[in-house]
């Protein structure tokens, strides 16, 4: 084929692609360091000149991946910071008021309706020294 070309073309028979080739470096996790002599950059597990393209789209991949980690902890510590066990409770009874049932009185175990909870208030820690002192009797 080469030998048909009118003789004003000149074949560049020294340039080849080698499409069959496999990449050199094939490690995982790759650690990579620079040499800013010969301006290569190299594996540091298996030792192998890597391309700086692969490189950069190596640590772009990482750098996105760690970036949805902390978006991911950011809005975990924002429900954690938004979490407050005491309304727990009072979601529970919304809940309970919202269907057909009603909510029983630890004590006695009748129902308890929604307006007899609003007729009377004691300090939180008043009621829990008392409920200790009737313990201890």
């Amino acid at each position: 084929m080469l030998k048909d070309l009118p003789k004003k073309i000149i074949p560049i028979s020294k340039l080849r692609i080698a499409r069959d080739k496999v990449k050199k470096c094939t490690c995982i996790n790759r650690n990579y360091e620079v040499d800013t002599v010969n301006k290569e950059v190299l594996c540091t597990q298996c030792g192998a000149v890597v391309d700086p393209y692969d490189v950069l789209v190596d640590i772009a991949y990482s750098h996105e991946r760690l970036n949805g980690e902390v978006e991911n902890l950011l809005r975990q510590r924002k429900e954690i910071l938004s979490w407050k066990p005491h309304l727990v409770a009072l979601r529970k009874l919304e809940s309970i008021y919202r269907g057909k049932m009603l909510p029983c009185c630890p004590h006695c175990g009748r129902g308890v309706l929604a307006e007899e909870l609003l007729v009377e208030a004691i300090h939180k820690e008043v009621e829990l020294e008392r409920r200790k002192f009737e313990e201890r009797k």
